[in-house]
């Protein structure tokens, strides 16, 4: 993945070992780098879960590591997917 700055859009996509398809509750679960959490409700396409980050996102500007995470819920059950993390780049670097 090519680097990310303050204001540009994109998306994650996160891969599971299970098809998230069933899910009735599916979001992508993220810890910005000041340690503040929040949730985005995710897309499902097969095994994998996307969100996209929009510029006028507030929290979507927090340069530094950002950690990304699948929350799903199937069958009732609640399942966590690993966790991906990315580093925001600061602008001019």
């Amino acid at each position: 993945m090519s680097k990310i700055y303050p204001g540009q859009d994109f998306t994650i996509t996160l891969d599971s070992e299970m098809a998230l398809d069933a899910a009735t509750i599916l979001n992508i679960k993220y810890i910005k780098p000041d340690g503040t959490a929040g949730t985005k409700t995710a897309v499902a396409s097969g095994n994998t879960a996307s969100v996209a980050f929009v510029p006028s996102d507030t929290d979507s500007d927090d340069t530094g590591s950002w950690r990304f995470y699948i929350h799903a819920v199937i069958g009732g059950k609640t399942l966590f997917g690993e966790t991906f993390k990315y580093d925001l780049t600061p602008i001019g670097q």
